[in-house]
């Protein structure tokens, strides 16, 4: 069964566009990730009743904020050095291009939260816990900007089954006009629905009464996601891909996820958290309080997402 396509295949790729700037759909739907992913840490470490100093949480939310989407641009930035070195864009072309690649958004994000964590005196894995709490599902809401923006597409199908683009503003019709009307692999979708049950299983053993051992919901998002991933990896078909002894880089990241995710699941020990009971009520109560400054951080990380030039595809 194929996905037909309608005048804008997957929703407008422009939300709205002035005569200088663009404002793209796909950087909506990540900075909404991005609020959802910040409220359910706000609400995890309430509810788990870690006490943690306001203004350092601030500092902590900002510069997450922050590291993510440098860090997804610095990588996009690495794997396009080839285009830049055979004089396909130029140097100016090259740093106006406004690509993200989520791992290095992840890297780099897991590295601040390790540093500020051991800065601060705060236990790490409790950190990683709130943070990746909630980052399937924002991951699902990003990976619906993806079917509209037309990035992280799949190979074309063999049978002819899949989603379909047509609109010259799409990501892939950009990069590989031949691909428009050829049926894709819908793996933006498969993608969006295999986060979601990531973060129901992680919804329910984060939640439990009895607090977990902290690190389990970071464990367990490592090789979920990982393995999703490493998987999804084989139908993927997006442009450009960096292949390294027959995998592609993607799928060796995933495999580093795996591994560390059953490295860290194979050294848990019971945690600080054990003798605290949860209050819902005190979740809530630090998510209402942190909201004004989560949506201040969102309008901010949402604007390097959303908007371009005066073409999209182009700073």
């Amino acid at each position: 069964m194929s996905v037909t396509a309608s005048k804008y295949d997957f929703g407008p790729v422009a939300l709205f566009r002035t005569r200088h700037v663009t404002v793209t759909t796909f950087g909506m739907l990540v900075g909404l990730g991005f609020f959802v992913a910040l409220m359910h840490f706000w609400f995890y470490l309430g509810y788990r009743q870690v006490a943690l100093h306001d203004a350092s949480l601030v500092f902590f939310g900002l510069l997450i904020s922050l590291a993510a989407p440098v860090g997804a641009y610095s990588m996009a930035r690495l794997l396009d050095l080839p285009r830049l070195i055979r004089g396909e864009v130029t140097l100016a072309q090259f740093f106006r291009i406004p690509g993200f690649a989520l791992w290095g958004g992840l890297l780099l994000g897991m590295a601040v939260i390790y540093i500020l964590s051991r800065a601060n005196g705060w236990n790490p894995l409790v950190m990683f816990d709130g943070v990746v709490f909630g980052l399937p599902l924002a991951q699902a809401i990003g990976r619906l900007g993806c079917l509209n923006y037309g990035c992280c597409h799949g190979r074309p199908h063999p049978k002819g089954r899949g989603i379909r683009y047509h609109d010259p503003e799409t990501k892939v019709l950009r990069l590989n006009g031949a691909l428009a009307g050829v049926p894709l692999y819908p793996t933006q979708i498969y993608s969006s629905l295999a986060n979601v049950g990531i973060y129901l299983i992680l919804l329910a053993v984060a939640l439990v009464p009895d607090s977990p051992t902290p690190g389990l919901v970071t464990a367990l998002y490592l090789l979920m996601y990982g393995t999703k991933r490493l998987a999804l990896e084989l139908l993927r078909g997006e442009w450009p891909r960096t292949n390294i002894l027959g995998l592609s880089l993607w799928q060796w990241f995933s495999l580093g996820f795996i591994a560390a995710g059953a490295l860290l699941l194979g050294n848990l020990e019971p945690g600080l958290l054990r003798a605290v009971l949860p209050s819902v009520g005190s979740g809530l109560s630090l998510a209402r309080n942190c909201f004004p400054i989560t949506a201040a951080m969102t309008l901010g990380f949402t604007a390097i997402y959303a908007l371009q030039g005066r073409t999209i595809g182009s700073w």
